[in-house]
């Protein structure tokens, strides 16, 4: 057992590190009745950067039963957004937008937190998609205000991201590229997540592209291909 328990904690230290093939092989390995909902957190994780898709969906889905069996709505609310992030991006609109009311409904007797501002932001997202920035202006404002109540840098990122984006597409190209920029320098400073930093980085270079802002574009991508070289 205590074999067990130090390679657990090997796993939990990769993680930490963010060595995804070593956390992987490690958790894994384990028998699950020792993972804690947050080691198979952490297994989804290690799966979804080696691109083992249908691993990383069972192994968030089983960790997210877990929260719910357990009562902690704030951490299955959260697991279901980042369900809502895997099949929103898959353009799965049915099935992200699911998963966004089940957050929504863990949250319904919560008091105010960090996570109903990720599940504003989600709405923000799908408000963007649908064409209606207006709404997605007033959602990503609403995630910001939680970000910056609740101290989360991603959260803070990725809500002046929508928020620009939103504003571009009212028009208000110089504004929204000023907050696409204020994103960027979050990213660059290394205050992000990884799972974050690229999907801003994804995001801004996309609408450069979009605008034909190639000087800007070339600058953001040379720090992207830093970011990428210090993985």
């Amino acid at each position: 057992m205590a074999d067990r328990i130090a390679e657990l904690d090997r796993a939990r230290e990769a993680l930490r590190r963010e060595s995804w093939a070593e956390a992987y092989e490690d958790l894994r390995n384990l028998d699950a009745s020792l993972l804690a909902p947050q080691d198979l957190e952490g297994l989804a994780d290690a799966a979804w950067w080696l691109a083992r898709s249908d691993e990383s969906i069972a192994a968030r889905r089983h960790a997210y039963e877990r929260y719910s069996a357990e009562g902690r709505y704030r951490r299955a609310a959260y697991t279901a957004f980042r369900f809502f992030l895997e099949y929103f991006f898959q353009a799965n609109v049915a099935e992200a937008a699911g998963w966004l009311m089940r957050a929504q409904r863990h949250l319904s007797e919560e008091p105010e937190c960090v996570e109903g501002g990720y599940v504003a932001l989600g709405w923000a997202y799908a408000a963007l998609v649908r064409g209606e920035p207006s709404e997605a202006e007033d959602l990503a404002q609403q995630a910001a205000s939680a970000a910056r109540r609740f101290r989360d840098a991603d959260l803070t990122a990725l809500a002046i991201d929508v928020h620009g984006r939103a504003l571009i597409a009212q028009g208000m190209v110089a504004k929204g590229m000023s907050l696409l920029d204020e994103a960027m320098t979050s990213v660059v400073a290394g205050e992000l997540s990884s799972l974050v930093t690229g999907a801003i980085y994804c995001n801004v270079l996309a609408v450069c592209l979009e605008l034909a802002d190639l000087g800007r574009a070339g600058r953001w991508t040379e720090s992207a291909a830093a970011w990428c070289r210090s993985l």
